[in-house]
């Protein structure tokens, strides 16, 4: 019977569908998406449940006897998927079956998909609801499991995109305090907040403007320079008046020698947990690949954080960077 399923290759078997470890179904629910299995590798999924039944152990342990670690979820059902791995965020990142480095890539995906939904409706009512989940699962799942930041890197997204941004930033930023001897759980998770949410005041700005490929001219400047004001607006219509998550929003684009926006501000005037933000943010958009550049390399990046950005960024700050980054595998950063 197998025999007369389609053949299909990776590239397109993951053009299709997402997939989701079995593991990753927790027992008890009914998740709003269909899934399917393969019969065999190299061969299309076939449907093996519909969308809305109940799943229990005993399905999980009959699939686990079956050889089957991964099922399939159509992209058609993304939503429902990622609304599903959302809701459950905390009982599968506390299941020890999962690997860590395999959490690591559900918790970016599920972070990446917060970060762009607000991103795309930030007057969205339940923003905080799920901006919190997100970064409370996050600073646990790295303080209190001690995944490595490795686990994100492989997770990561290369292509630059604002909410991929947001995301990594958080992990740059996060674990750069851990580095440079931040011990405050609090301080972590509004570190977390605040990162995540650093660019929500690019959703105000044209997508013409956003995604131009080459310089801004001066009234498009003046726009880009807005969004820090414009996120620090939005985030406190929703009630996060968080004095923290509000300095990182409005400044991480200042400059040590007054030359950053929106307000000018010198050394003595930007708070440390601000400063590292900011290496954090440069560094990442240097490192991701954009449509009208490709990605630059982890040392030519640092030269320029070095040299080129030499009295306008904290320099310890930088080299505890650096010497963070020496630490995880070549190939990854390269």
């Amino acid at each position: 019977m197998t025999n007369n399923v389609a053949d299909v290759n990776d590239e397109d078997l993951l053009a299709e569908f997402l997939p989701i470890r079995v593991d990753a179904l927790v027992d008890g629910t009914a998740p709003k998406f269909s899934f399917f299995i393969q019969p065999q590798a190299h061969k299309a999924p076939i449907l093996y449940r519909e969308k809305n039944l109940r799943f229990e152990g005993a399905e999980k342990k009959r699939l686990s006897e079956q050889g089957v670690e991964t099922v399939w979820v159509p992209k058609s059902q993304s939503e429902a998927y990622h609304s599903y791995m959302e809701d459950h965020l905390a009982m599968i990142l506390d299941n020890s079956s999962i690997p860590v480095d395999e959490k690591a890539q559900l918790l970016y995906g599920a972070a990446v998909h917060v970060a762009k939904e607000l991103l795309e409706n930030p007057e969205t009512l339940d923003l905080p609801v799920r901006a919190y989940n997100v970064i409370t699962n996050s600073v646990d799942f790295i303080y209190t499991k001690k995944a490595s930041f490795e686990h994100f890197l492989k997770a990561g997204n290369f292509d630059y995109y604002t909410y991929t941004h947001s995301v990594q930033v958080m992990l740059y930023s996060l674990y750069l305090a851990d580095h440079l001897g931040f011990d405050d759980v609090a301080l972590f998770r509004q570190l977390a907040l605040a990162t995540f949410l650093h660019d929500i005041g690019k959703s105000r700005v044209p997508h013409s403007v956003l995604l131009k490929e080459g310089p801004l001219d001066a009234d498009e400047w003046t726009q880009m320079k807005r969004h820090p004001e414009w996120g620090c607006e939005i985030v406190s219509k929703h009630g996060i008046e968080n004095e923290v998550v509000m300095q990182i929003i409005r400044s991480h684009h200042e400059k040590l020698d007054g030359s950053g926006y929106p307000d000018g501000l010198t050394s003595e005037e930007i708070p440390d947990f601000v400063k590292l933000v900011t290496i954090c943010d440069i560094f990442d958009a240097l490192t991701t690949r954009r449509s009208y550049k490709e990605a630059m390399p982890t040392f030519q990046a640092l030269k320029i954080l070095q040299v080129e950005m030499e009295g306008r960024i904290d320099n310890k700050m930088l080299v505890t960077f650096i010497k963070m980054l020496s630490t995880l595998d070549k190939q990854m950063v390269s």
